[in-house]
């Protein structure tokens, strides 16, 4: 293993920072543009003028971004930063920084309809997570990159991770999945969410023998463990976790609980104690889990569901509650409901509106889909609108879910 894996090269901080911009600009512009044929982005790329599209404001939008994400005030090299305009430059300095003193990072939550929260992790706690997780995966060959660097889930596995285990990167999120399938090798790690391993679930032939995948950032349904099981992946691990812990558990089987990983522990009894975590100088830091947990044991527990309120929706953590207030700001809106479709409905989040005049509501419905491609990003807009004189209640007088009409 690599001792000293904190050190990224270049190539991988590039990859870092790319994936930032991409986050910042959005669906802005063509991204494949900046990548060389490995998907790797060309150092040689500009920042601004006729590279990445961004103008000066935007320039020390990104930088002020940057500087938070990686502590930069601390060497207070930043103005160095508008000096050097291109992304080799601007990984050099970087690299540098990180020699010489960066020994933490910031992540932020998804922050969709809610602000997003810095979540600051040192680098001997990324380092201590990323060693199990190397003991996890010890017989991976090349990791296989389906998911953005700059969150900590790919942090972990598409920058960490190889540079523990000593191994090549392939840069899969262009890929079609034929390209992917064509690529893949025996003891390939494909790193992804539940969302991607469905779609590769249904796109992908059975693929080489030896070849194994991880997935995180939301549960995955035991139906996508039996899918890609089924394309011949020899091994499917789900890692929970959060971008407040890092990875907290993890498992090979979706009827199995999860096994806390042994930086972890339990603190205390009852049916909600906090966890523990002791840190590689001794130290040990104390917190609430993301969810709530079941315990079987003081290893192992499942998730019954999460404190915040949060779905998934193509992998990215979504607020069904902040959604339906947006949707009932608009004036022709009295009350609005927003859930999850249940899985024979899709896989989108779905909204029940009670309409201001239910007796003139002609064309509501393109309304609101106006309405909710301005408010809300595509992850965030629901699929599917239903009218009511009154919000769906059960029986026991509570909010109760609907059938799409």
């Amino acid at each position: 293993m690599n001792q000293n894996p904190w050190l990224l090269d270049r190539e991988q901080v590039s990859r870092l920072l790319h994936s930032h911009i991409q986050a910042r600009l959005g669906e802005l512009m063509e991204f494949s543009t900046f990548l060389d044929e490995r998907g790797y982005p060309m150092p040689a790329t500009a920042i601004g003028r006729d590279g990445y599209p961004l103008d000066s404001i935007s320039i020390m939008s990104l930088l002020s971004h940057l500087v938070r994400v990686f502590h930069l005030q601390e060497l207070g090299t930043e103005d160095n930063f508008l000096r050097r305009r291109t992304l080799g430059e601007w990984s050099d300095l970087l690299l540098e920084g990180w020699a010489a003193h960066l020994d933490k990072i910031t992540f932020f939550t998804s922050g969709s309809t809610g602000t997003a929260k810095p979540m600051t992790h040192q680098r001997d706690a990324l380092l201590q997570e990323t060693r199990v997780l190397a003991d996890i995966f010890q017989d991976t060959g090349r990791i296989v990159a389906m998911v953005p660097a700059h969150h900590i889930y790919g942090f972990l596995f598409t920058l960490l991770l190889p540079k523990v285990l000593g191994v090549e990167v392939v840069e899969g999120r262009l890929m079609s999945a034929a390209d992917l399938n064509r690529c893949l090798e025996p003891s390939d790690l494909v790193v992804s969410h539940p969302f991607q391993w469905r779609y590769l679930s249904d796109m992908l032939p059975s693929v080489r023998s030896g070849v194994f995948g991880v997935t995180s950032t939301a549960p995955c349904p035991p139906e996508t463990f039996v899918a890609v099981k089924a394309r011949n992946i020899s091994r499917l691990v789900e890692v929970y976790g959060s971008s407040e812990t890092g990875g907290l558990g993890w498992r090979e089987d979706p009827d199995a609980p999860f096994t806390l990983m042994e930086h972890w522990t339990a603190n205390g009894d009852g049916e909600d104690p906090p966890l523990q975590r002791t840190l590689p100088d001794g130290e040990t830091l104390t917190m609430p889990s993301p969810d709530l947990l079941a315990w079987q044991d003081d290893r192992h527990f499942r998730v019954l569901g999460r404190r915040d309120g949060a779905v998934q929706v193509a992998g990215h953590n979504v607020y069904p509650n902040a959604i339906a207030l947006i949707i009932a700001e608009h004036p022709e809106v009295k009350a609005c409901t927003v859930r999850l479709m249940r899985p024979e409905e899709g896989d989108r989040l779905k909204a029940f509106v009670v309409p201001v005049d239910p007796h003139d509501s002609h064309g509501l419905g393109a309304r609101l889909h106006r309405w909710c491609t301005e408010q809300l990003r595509p992850q965030e807009r629901p699929g599917s609108l239903t009218f009511g004189p009154s919000l769906p209640v059960g029986e026991m007088g509570k909010h109760a879910d609907w059938n799409i009409t």
